[in-house]
């Protein structure tokens, strides 16, 4: 009963620290690792789209939105990123205003917040557990001397 104890209370820090970790180092962690990772590795090819490029393209046509911080992050902007697909050029004038990063994380930032919640609900009940074990443990201490 104690080793279980033990390991679900190095479960139950391990869990807090990680949470108290991500809560308090997020919105540095998606200002600047991520969006440091995104623009070096966004790249449209106009030759030869690899498996990256066309993801982003679909996520610009699907979330109306144009490269990650905005327009000025493309020399040539490519066709997703303008309001009317119509026309065989993208001008700044006709392309979306917003980057990618601000809409998908205004987006998703209702998951992270539920994600949050059933963390916290998690730790919550090992730490019952974590008393239930000790209550247990203290109860069964006098039968093993005997």
């Amino acid at each position: 009963m104690l080793q279980y104890f033990i390991l679900l209370g190095v479960l139950f820090l391990a869990e807090l620290s990680a949470g108290v970790f991500t809560f308090v180092k997020w919105d540095k962690f998606s200002d600047e690792t991520l969006k440091t990772r995104l623009l070096k590795d966004f790249d449209i090819e106009v030759e030869k789209p690899s498996d990256f490029s066309k993801a982003w393209r679909d996520m610009m046509t699907e979330f109306q939105c144009c490269g990650v911080n905005g327009p000025d992050d493309f020399k040539t902007l490519p066709l997703p990123c303008c309001k009317l697909k119509a026309s065989a050029s993208c001008t700044q004038e006709r392309a979306y205003e917003q980057g990618c990063m601000e809409v998908v994380y205004d987006r998703y930032k209702n998951f992270l917040y539920i994600g949050g919640a059933l963390m916290i609900l998690v730790l919550i009940l090992e730490l019952v557990s974590l008393s239930i074990s000790m209550c247990l443990f203290r109860g069964l201490r006098p039968l093993q001397t005997m």
